[in-house]
C-alpha cells in the first residue's frame, strides 16, 4: 500500500488544484468535446475526462513510462476527495504524479503560447506593380504545384503498427491503457468490440511521439459486472478512408492506410 504523504500547507495544496485546473483548461482549447467542462464537486463520475487528461498529459506528451511504478494516475474517486475535502493529502506517489501532470510544461502549452505585443513589428506598405505581382503569382503556383508533387514520392509511407500493451489474453478493467509503435505517422486511431457483438466503438485519437511511440486510452464495456470474463478485441488503425470521430460506432473494421493486427484481452 502507497505511503500517505506527510502533511503539507493547505496553501499548497491549493496552488495544487489550480495547477491542475489550469493544465485542463489547456486540454479544453485543444478537444472541448474530449475534455468538457464540469463542476468539481462530489460527484466521481465527472472526473472522467480529467482522469483522461492525466493519461493523455504524461504518456502521451510528456512521454513517461506507462509500466513504471513510480506513476500513479489518481483515480475519479481520488480526484474528487482531492477537490472537495480540504484535509485530505493523497500519497506520495499520487501527489507527485499531480506535480509532474500540473507543473511540468507541455506541448500543448507550448502550441498555445500567445504572442507578445513587443514582438510585434511594425511595417509600411509597399507598393508592387500588377505585372510584379502576377508575375510572382504564378512563380509562387508553380513552386507550390512542384511541392506538392514531390511530396507525393518523398514522403514516407506509414508502417510497423503494432500494439504492444495490453498482452493478448490479459485481463483488462473497462479503461485501459493502450500503448504501441508505429513508423511514420502523425496520429493512431483505435476501435474496441465484444467479441461476438457487432458494434464497433471508435476511440479517441492518440498522438504519436517523435520516436514513433503511442499511448492512448480505450474502454472495453462498461462498469456492469456482466461484462466481466468477456473477450474484446483491439485494433489500431493510421489515415482511416473517412473521417472517424471518437464515440462513433461502426459496424466493421475501419477501412485504413495501415492497420495492426487484432488483439484480445479479458474483462476482469
Amino acid at each position: 500500500m502507497e505511503k500517505v504523504s506527510k502533511s503539507i500547507p493547505e496553501i499548497e495544496m491549493q496552488a495544487l488544484r489550480e495547477g491542475i485546473k489550469s493544465k485542463y483548461s489547456l486540454y479544453q482549447q485543444i478537444d472541448r468535446d474530449h475534455f468538457p467542462d464540469f463542476e468539481y464537486n462530489t460527484n466521481r463520475a465527472n472526473y472522467k475526462p480529467l482522469r483522461d487528461s492525466f493519461v493523455k498529459e504524461l504518456f502521451g506528451v510528456q512521454g513517461l513510462d506507462a509500466t513504471s511504478s513510480a506513476i500513479h494516475i489518481p483515480s475519479t474517486n481520488t480526484l474528487a476527495l482531492l477537490f472537495t475535502d480540504e484535509h485530505y493529502v493523497p500519497g506520495k506517489k499520487l501527489l507527485d504524479t499531480c506535480k509532474l501532470y500540473a507543473t511540468e510544461r507541455s506541448i500543448s502549452e507550448e502550441n498555445h503560447t500567445p504572442i507578445s505585443v513587443t514582438d510585434q513589428v511594425e511595417t509600411k506598405p509597399v507598393s508592387i506593380s500588377p505585372k510584379l505581382m502576377a508575375g510572382g503569382f504564378a512563380v509562387l503556383t508553380g513552386m507550390i504545384v512542384l511541392l506538392y508533387i514531390a511530396r507525393q514520392f518523398t514522403t514516407p509511407v506509414p508502417s510497423n503498427l503494432v500494439i504492444i500493451r495490453p498482452l493478448p489474453q490479459s485481463p483488462v478493467p473497462v479503461e485501459l491503457v493502450v500503448k504501441g509503435t508505429v513508423s511514420n505517422a502523425e496520429l493512431v486511431w483505435l476501435a474496441v468490440r465484444y467479441e461476438k457483438g457487432k458494434d464497433y466503438w471508435i476511440q479517441p485519437p492518440i498522438k504519436v511521439q517523435h520516436d514513433g511511440n503511442w499511448v492512448g486510452v480505450a474502454y472495453a464495456g462498461s462498469e456492469s459486472s456482466d461484462h466481466a470474463g468477456l473477450t474484446y478485441q483491439i485494433r489500431a488503425f493510421v489515415n482511416p478512408v473517412h473521417e472517424l470521430k471518437s464515440g462513433q460506432i461502426y459496424y466493421a473494421w475501419p477501412e485504413a492506410e495501415l492497420t495492426s493486427s487484432i488483439v484480445e484481452v479479458v474483462r476482469k
